[in-house]
């Protein structure tokens, strides 16, 4: 699957349509999860996608959600996109 959508992420940078171009892509983007100067986890996105309109998002793909996926998901979202506004977060399934 996250090969698939590798594919995709490249055919999507030669798109004509700027508002869904993608400029560059990376994988496995670490992200670190800190709650009060304390280390709890790492969690690494599959994607870290930036597009042509400035918007970059962290993207997972996903064909089935483990226990701790979610939790570290719900973490991902309740303190690292908090710090990080600039980043949306989207899952792929």
């Amino acid at each position: 699957r996250e090969a698939d959508y590798a594919r995709f992420l490249d055919i999507a940078r030669k798109a004509h349509d700027p508002t869904k171009r993608v400029v560059k892509w990376d994988r496995q983007f670490k992200v670190e999860i800190n709650i009060n100067g304390c280390h709890i986890c790492n969690y690494y996105c599959d994607f870290i996608v930036w597009y042509a309109d400035g918007s970059v998002k962290l993207e997972e793909v996903k064909g089935f959600e483990t226990d701790v996926y979610r939790i570290k998901r719900k973490l991902v979202e309740a303190i690292y996109l908090k710090e990080h506004p600039e980043y949306d977060y989207v899952v792929i399934k």
